[in-house]
Order: structure tokens, then C-alpha cells, then sequence
């Protein structure tokens, strides 16, 4: 009996420390020079060119950029979970805002213009035109090439922010294929299982300490090509004829 109560308070002892090294990891996520990637380059960064970093779940992610001009720098935030998000704010004085999520590519990310003009902000600016009485927070996790197999594993790492609402918004992105060295997961059973490993904050802090430390630079070359195993010829059947 006194054995089993030795090994008990063993296990609880290795179960809070465990715990604690989570929320001290969780605490670094939430510092941009861990997860802030060696930048490519020199030149000005550009809101078509906001950095990416190495993701071991998703292939790659949103990073903190080098550097914040305003337009860039305009309601960014690093989430707990170390996904980059973009946050347009709800007015404090409304009482408790809207959550809106936004998951999506290139699409929903809006590398040509300010925050506030892409595809969330517009949805913002008509709710609250019809809804005097109510403000709305928009979290745009829009990751340029992401596919909606990525989108769905982004969407479970961020269910803590119980968003009212999500929207999954891309392009093309289940017709093309990242070209090497730029990988992606392709089939959801792995994929599930790689990010449940991936999911704990030390984990998470640990990949990125060691890719920092092995000079892990941002992933440049979002260029896209056609794959043919992801291209089948148009049958009339699907279409009804």
C-alpha cells in the first residue's frame, strides 16, 4: 500500500510539473522574438510580403514581421496558442463584441491593403451598420496557400477564442501544390495526430527554440504550380447532365 502511495504522489508531482512547464511555455509563445523567424532579405517588408515560419503541423504559418511599419503593425497580435493573428478590435464602451473568426488564404488575408479593408474588416464595417446596437471583433488567421485541409487544423488550435462565428474563405488553394521544399499536410488522419502531439505549449515552444537555434529562416517562395493528382477531368455526371 505505502509503494502505491509513493507512486501516486510521483506521478501527481511529475503531472503538475509538467503542467507548470506549460504554462511557462505557453508565457513565451506569447513574446514574437521566439516565434520571428531570420528574415530573407533586406528589403522594406510590404503587406504582400509578411513573413511566414516553419510549422510542423501545418507546413508553415504566420510569423511576427522583423520589422512594423503602421499599416502592418495595425491590430497585430501574437495568440497564446503562437498562431499569428490580426485583430480588429470591437468598441470597448458596446459592452461584450461579436467574435468573428476568419480562416481562409491568400484570399481572406488581403496582402494588398490595410486590415481594415479586407475580407473581415468589411464584414465588420456592414454588421455594425445594421446592428447600431452591438460591435464586432474580427480575428483574421488567413494564411496565404493554406488549403482547407490546414484551415481545419488552424480552427482547432484556435477553438479557445469560442469565436460566435467562423468563416473559411479561399481561392484556389485545392487545386495547386506548394513547390519544394514547401510542404503541406495532405490527409486528415496524420495530419490530426501530428497536431495532437504538436498541440501543448512546450511542444510548441521547443520546436520553436530549436528552429531558432539551428538559424531557422522565414519560408520565402509561396509559389504555386499546378499538381496533376490533384486535377481530374470534368465528368457531365457531376455537373447534372
Amino acid at each position: 500500500m505505502r509503494v502505491i502511495k509513493v507512486l501516486v504522489l510521483h506521478l501527481a508531482f511529475v503531472a503538475l510539473f509538467l503542467l507548470v512547464l506549460d504554462r511557462l511555455a505557453a508565457m513565451l509563445l506569447a513574446e514574437p522574438a521566439l516565434s520571428r523567424p531570420k528574415a530573407v532579405g533586406t528589403e522594406t517588408r510590404t503587406l504582400a510580403t509578411w513573413p511566414l515560419r516553419s510549422d510542423p503541423a501545418l507546413g508553415w504559418a504566420l510569423a511576427p514581421p522583423p520589422e512594423k511599419p503602421d499599416e502592418m503593425g495595425q491590430g497585430y497580435q501574437l495568440s497564446h496558442a503562437g498562431i499569428g493573428l490580426r485583430w480588429l478590435p470591437g468598441t470597448m464602451d458596446m459592452g461584450p463584441p461579436l467574435v468573428m473568426l476568419v480562416l481562409g488564404d491568400e484570399t481572406a488575408f488581403g496582402p494588398t491593403g490595410p486590415l481594415q479593408d479586407t475580407f473581415g474588416g468589411g464584414i465588420k464595417r456592414a454588421t455594425e451598420e445594421r446592428l447600431r446596437d452591438r460591435t464586432m471583433a474580427v480575428a483574421t488567421a488567413a494564411v496565404p496557400g493554406y488549403d482547407a485541409l490546414q484551415m481545419c487544423l488552424q480552427f482547432k488550435r484556435l477553438t479557445s477564442l469560442r469565436p460566435h462565428l467562423a468563416l473559411f474563405c479561399f481561392s484556389a488553394g485545392q487545386t495547386l501544390a506548394p513547390t519544394a521544399p514547401l510542404w503541406r499536410p495532405t490527409s486528415i488522419r496524420p495530419a490530426l495526430t501530428k497536431e495532437l502531439l504538436y498541440r501543448p505549449s512546450l511542444a510548441q515552444a521547443l520546436y520553436l527554440g530549436i528552429d531558432r537555434l539551428t538559424g531557422g529562416t522565414e519560408v520565402s517562395g509561396v509559389s504555386w504550380d499546378v499538381a496533376p493528382e490533384r486535377i481530374r477531368q470534368d465528368a457531365a455526371e457531376d455537373f447534372g447532365a
